[in-house]
């Protein structure tokens, strides 16, 4: 039995900001564009029909108000006012019980971005080359090391001479052994490696974070972002579609980050993104993976989560009385096989590449090292060189008042 196609079918599209563009040529046709644009042209015209394009009034997706009807584009099928609906739509439980889906073309990773965070402006950056462990076992070995000289002097020596001549040898100045056993001259000889080792250690990690300045921190995954914003200290926009997930999660934190987020009504408008949309600091956007690696993807300005909260499947949507799905199915299995979204993706991450480089190259400035990069390296001097003047008065009244 042969199936009859029909003639022509309705089609409810969406434009998403890059992702899928809409354009209206001279003669008032639809025109598509976009990395969801080229798929959608590629599937309508392997159907071989002919099609009629709307858009829906409130420009949204599909939510189910409380008498059970459902805006945006899952609305227009379930009033049979279109066949087929289609722009980044996800598969969702509630959604499927007024409509079919088609076979997915693409999953999708729900996660967040922010600003990398900014350099560390501390006194104390002389400390950062060593974690506070690290400095502690320094500590505890200087100490180990002076009483063990100590004893094998045999109290010829104090354990205080012994451990200001070790300190000494870790501020590069040079160590005077006076002579002594064999363990002892091991163990001179020992320490001696070990100090070149902590000291060459020491000042390239050091030089490290000249050239390339400490960051704070970041947040890097979604317990951490809830407890951010429960303390106040940050603001996190969510889509609608994702606000419902941590509204109706089972986690705790998930649940208090969405009704912060609610309470605030922090709604991100993923249809205003552009690949120039500022990030302030202290401010995290949630949205699909691809989707951000689409416009930011080329920016070396912010932070990627590698945390997700959950993961969508993408795929058509369509009116159950719809003659096509197995015709409709079978091209996007091939497509799914072939890896033309990704190929798209990757082309328009190349074009946003070529853009930015362009840009940066006219905008490069080398910036040389200030003051402020080396202002814990220049206290440290000071300090040392005052310590160093006192310490030297202090000897010359010693030796004049009180060895007469």
């Amino acid at each position: 039995m042969t199936v009859k196609y029909p003639q022509k079918i309705k089609v409810a599209v969406l434009p998403f900001g890059e992702l899928m563009r809409i354009n209206t040529s001279v003669e008032g046709k639809m025109e598509f564009s976009g990395v969801e644009g080229e798929i959608l042209n590629v599937v309508l015209n392997s159907l071989g029909l002919q099609y009629d394009f709307m858009i829906p009034q409130d420009l949204q997706w599909g939510r189910q108000d409380k008498e059970g009807n459902w805006s945006g584009l899952v609305g227009m099928i379930q009033r049979d006012e279109a066949d087929l609906a289609f722009s980044y739509l996800s598969m969702t439980e509630e959604r499927s019980r007024v409509i079919g889906y088609s076979k997915p073309y693409m999953f999708e990773d729900h996660t967040f971005i922010s600003q990398i965070p900014s350099n560390r402006r501390l006194t104390l950056t002389f400390l950062y080359p060593f974690d506070f462990s690290t400095w502690i076992c320094l500590f505890l070995t200087l100490v180990l090391m002076s009483t063990l000289l100590a004893i094998f002097k045999s109290g010829i020596q104090s354990l205080g001479n012994q451990f200001f001549r070790l300190f000494a040898s870790l501020m590069t100045q040079a160590v005077n052994t006076d002579g002594g056993s064999r363990k002892y001259n091991m163990l001179v000889a020992f320490w001696l490696f070990f100090a070149q080792v902590i000291v060459l250690s020491y000042s390239s990690t050091l030089l490290s974070f000249l050239i390339q300045p400490l960051k704070e921190a970041p947040i890097r995954n979604f317990n951490e972002l809830s407890r951010a914003v429960q303390r106040g200290n940050c603001q996190a926009n969510f889509t609608n579609f994702s606000l419902s997930f941590l509204l109706n999660s089972n986690m705790d934190h998930f649940m208090k980050l969405g009704k912060i987020v609610s309470s605030n009504n922090w709604i991100a408008n993923t249809s205003a993104l552009s690949s120039e949309t500022v990030i302030k600091a202290n401010f995290f956007l949630a949205l699909n993976k691809n989707l951000a690696k689409s416009y930011f993807g080329t920016r070396n300005d912010l932070f990627f989560s590698e945390d997700r909260l959950f993961t969508s499947y993408l795929a058509f949507g369509y009116n159950k009385r719809f003659c096509c799905v197995s015709k409709l199915n079978t091209f996007i299995s091939r497509i799914s096989q072939a890896g033309l979204y990704g190929k798209y993706l990757r082309d328009r991450s190349m074009k946003l590449f070529f853009k930015s480089f362009k840009r940066s190259n006219k905008s490069k400035t080398e910036t040389p090292l200030s003051f402020d990069d080396l202002i814990s390296e220049f206290s440290l001097l000071i300090v040392g060189l005052s310590l160093s003047f006192v310490i030297f008065l202090a000897e010359i009244v010693y030796s004049r008042f009180v060895l007469v």
